[in-house]
């Protein structure tokens, strides 16, 4: 969802002269009035963009609500920081308990090589590397 200041078009410390400035322009460019030609779809959606413009003017231009509403959005911005921070825990958390040392290790340490059920470990590295690189993975 847009912020009052992106519904403006504005940046959070502008003046308010330039708040008015943007309001009046977009208020404009969107009035229902200017589509009153066009399908009723586009007349709800030029609607809907008007009423959302006044909205955040009217917050905006007042000092008090003005307030109010950065508080509002800071507070939502620590909030999605903590949701944020506890997802990516979540990561953490599934890759500490599958160490990926140990998930690798037998593929690539040569102390965990065993032989194939054919007893052919070294042709079937080679196939792999080859198949996957296109080139012969270890020297004979």
């Amino acid at each position: 969802m847009k912020t009052y200041y992106e519904i403006l078009e504005v940046g959070k410390y502008v003046s308010k002269e330039d708040l008015k400035k943007s309001y009046r322009n977009l208020a404009k460019k969107y009035h229902p009035d200017k589509y009153a030609n066009d399908t009723l779809d586009k007349q709800t959606e030029v609607k809907n963009i008007f009423t959302q413009i006044n909205e955040a003017y009217q917050v905006l231009s007042d000092e008090t609500l003005k307030k109010e509403y950065d508080f509002t959005l800071l507070k939502e911005k620590k909030e999605n920081n903590k949701q944020n921070i506890n997802s990516s825990s979540k990561n953490k958390d599934f890759f500490n308990k599958t160490d990926l040392n140990d998930m690798f290790s037998s593929f690539f340490s040569p102390k965990s090589s065993k032989k194939t059920s054919d007893g052919n470990l070294k042709k079937e590295m080679d196939d792999q590397f080859k198949s996957f690189f296109g080139i012969k993975g270890m020297k004979k």
